[in-house]
């Protein structure tokens, strides 16, 4: 019983860099050749103690205690004597990254406050409120436009957010980003600046400029509003409709009931339904893909009075499509697995991240009594379905999609298989 309550528990958080709080790892003994900071070298080289935070806790808590083959104290030796490079907290930022990236491990990575993750995490596990307590003065907890960028090509946009200035600008996936004001584009801070920016970015050979005002919006409540504005009816052959909704994270409850208010309410008397799970982040795996399974059926009720009465739909039986991509990550993953593998569900677009590890959340600092200026993940448990290791594979789509395909091409291929699916319409009298 006791082995079954901690795989249960070991799968509660997923995301982009998926957090848990579990760490198996955790009362590994110390090495004894562990890089140490001294006064000296503090004095003369900054970021030693947040260096040496970082690769301890990758030491003590990874979820693979051979380093993944690595001698782990080789390679803190051997980025620790880098650490002049380190300029800024961004050129830290890169120098430990390319440390974490020897590990070739998914949910590990530092985040800086360019980064959406650094206040999506902790948002998660808590330690928000703590930043605010450190913080001199309150700053809001994001300010964005709504376009989610790529970590391994800074200024690529790999999503834009439904509904955000970034969206009624529009610009799309594969954009770049080149600047904000005149300055070249680094990240999220940019945008803390000012009410209305100038932001410049190039699709194709052309480059465009747009003036656009940031939002301040807590992480979770961005991302929700934005599954929410992505419910859409969309038009079917023989006068049939499909539904749309793209679910951006499944980070928390709030998302799985926002799925599930959608699907039975205003999706529900469509012909099929298209769930977008590209991009964003992850999540929690479990009950997202409940609604699909339940007997659909209409039911009415009414209070002791008669008034009031309803109707209530019980879950959704009809043909379920499922776009997957690169960005498809995590406990995304999980749900694309479980609906592919069950036969319920179409997966189109292309194969999924393989990114499959619940991680540990830490922010990462000098001095407690300071804010922290970068938020470390790091892979704790590896997880496997029924044998299958998604690490590094993925999930294959039934149908592809070409990786060079827009948004527009995307949504029309869904819409093909989904109509394929759908019976063929009704005789009737009088159609001779």
């Amino acid at each position: 019983m006791r082995k079954a309550r901690f795989v249960r528990y070991s799968l509660l958080l997923f995301l982009l860099t998926a957090p848990i709080s579990v760490s198996p790892n955790a009362a590994r003994p110390i090495a004894q050749n562990a890089p140490q900071t001294d006064a000296s070298e503090e004095a003369t080289t900054p970021y030693r103690k947040e260096f040496d935070m970082v690769w301890k806790a990758v030491r003590d808590r990874f979820y693979d205690e051979k380093m993944r083959g690595l001698d782990w104290s080789a390679v803190g030796e051997r980025y620790r004597a880098r650490l002049p490079e380190a300029r800024d907290d961004r050129s830290f930022a890169a120098l430990v990254n390319a440390m974490l990236g020897e590990l070739k491990a998914s949910h590990t990575r530092l985040f800086t406050p360019d980064d959406f993750e650094f206040y999506l995490l902790p948002a998660l596990f808590g330690d928000d409120r703590e930043q605010n307590r450190l913080t001199t003065r309150r700053r809001p907890a994001l300010r964005h436009i709504g376009a989610m960028t790529r970590a391994d090509q800074p200024g690529v946009v790999a999503a834009v957010l439904d509904g955000s200035p970034a969206d009624l600008t529009g610009l799309q996936p594969g954009d770049v980003l080149v600047s904000v004001d005149g300055e070249p584009y680094q990240g999220l801070t940019q945008f803390g600046k000012n009410e209305l920016v100038t932001i410049a970015y190039r699709r194709g050979d052309r480059t465009m400029t747009a003036r656009v005002s940031p939002v301040n919006e807590a992480p979770l409540d961005a991302l929700l509003n934005a599954t929410r504005k992505s419910v859409t009816l969309l038009p079917l052959p023989n006068g049939r409709r499909a539904g749309y909704i793209r679910l951006w994270t499944m980070a928390d409850t709030r998302f799985a009931r926002e799925l599930e208010t959608a699907v039975r309410g205003k999706l529900h008397d469509t012909d099929g339904l298209i769930l977008d799970i590209r991009d964003g982040f992850g999540g929690l795996p479990e009950g997202y893909a409940d609604v699909f399974y339940r007997p659909d059926f209409t039911g009415w009720r009414r209070g002791h009075n008669g008034k009031n009465g309803e109707s209530y739909a019980t879950g959704y039986g009809k043909p379920l499509v499922v776009l997957t991509n690169q960005g498809t990550r995590s406990a995304k993953e999980m749900l694309a697995w479980t609906l592919q593998r069950s036969k319920r569900a179409t997966l189109v677009g292309q194969r999924t991240a393989g990114a499959v590890l619940a991680m540990h959340g830490l922010p990462i600092r000098a001095r407690t009594t300071e804010p922290f200026r970068f938020y470390l993940s790091l892979a704790v448990t590896d997880l496997t379905m029924e044998g299958e290791r998604l690490e590094g594979r993925g999930v294959t789509p039934d149908v592809p999609v070409p990786s060079d395909a827009d948004e527009a091409a995307w949504r029309r291929e869904a819409m093909r298989v989904l109509a394929a699916k759908l019976p063929a319409p009704s005789h009737r009298a009088g159609d001779d």
